[in-house]
C-alpha cells in the first residue's frame, strides 16, 4: 500500500487509522510559525505499546494524543506543503528538534532527524524562541501528542518504541 496524506482544513480533527505506521511528514508555515503538521502512513503490524516523551511548547489550545500511527493538527496556509520522505522501510525518525515563541507559546520551527538524514527546518527559529529536543537513545518515533488550537500547534511530544 502506498503512503497517503490528508490535507488540513479550517477545523481541528483527529485522523485515526489503526494498523498504519508513520513513515513521513509534511506541514505548512505562516509566516514564521509552524501552522500545521501532517503525516504519511503505511500499513504495518502494530508495534508494542509506545512510551511518551513529554510535550514541549506553550499551554494554549486543546490536548490531543495520536498514540501510534495517527493524525494532523493545525491549519493549511497558502504557502503550500513542505514535506520530506523517508526511505521506508529502512529509514525511521529518531528525534524532533523544535522551538516555540516564549510569548505566544506557538511552535515556530521543527526539524526531524532520522537514522539516515536531518531535514531542513520547517518554520523558523526566532530571537524570542525557546529550543527543545525530543529524543530517546535507541528508540524510534512512532506517534505524536501535544496541544493545538484551530490554526496553531502549541505543543508537541513524541511516542517512541525501542529500535
Amino acid at each position: 500500500m502506498e503512503p497517503w496524506s490528508v490535507a488540513i482544513g479550517d477545523e481541528n480533527f483527529l485522523l485515526e487509522e489503526k494498523g498504519y505506521a508513520l513513515v513521513g511528514f509534511y506541514g505548512w508555515t505562516y509566516p514564521n510559525d509552524l501552522s500545521a503538521l501532517g503525516a504519511y502512513y503505511r500499513l504495518l503490524p502494530p508495534p508494542p505499546d509506545a512510551n511518551k516523551i513529554e510535550a514541549m511548547g506553550g499551554d494554549g489550545g486543546d490536548s490531543w494524543d495520536d498514540g501510534s500511527f495517527k493524525g494532523d493538527h493545525g491549519n493549511k496556509t497558502f504557502f503550500g506543503i513542505q514535506e520530506f520522505e523517508l526511505d521506508y522501510p529502512t529509514e525511521y525518525v529518531t528525534s524532533v528538534e523544535g522551538s516555540y515563541d516564549r510569548y505566544t507559546g506557538v511552535i515556530t520551527m521543527l526539524r526531524f532527524k532520522t537514522n539516515k538524514q536531518t531535514t531542513p527546518h520547517f518554520g523558523r527559529h526566532t530571537t524570542n524562541s525557546s529550543s527543545f529536543l525530543l529524543h530517546r537513545d535507541d528508540h524510534m518515533i512512532v506517534g505524536f501528542h501535544g496541544r493545538s488550537s484551530s490554526n496553531m500547534l502549541h505543543q508537541i511530544g513524541v511516542n517512541v518504541i525501542p529500535i
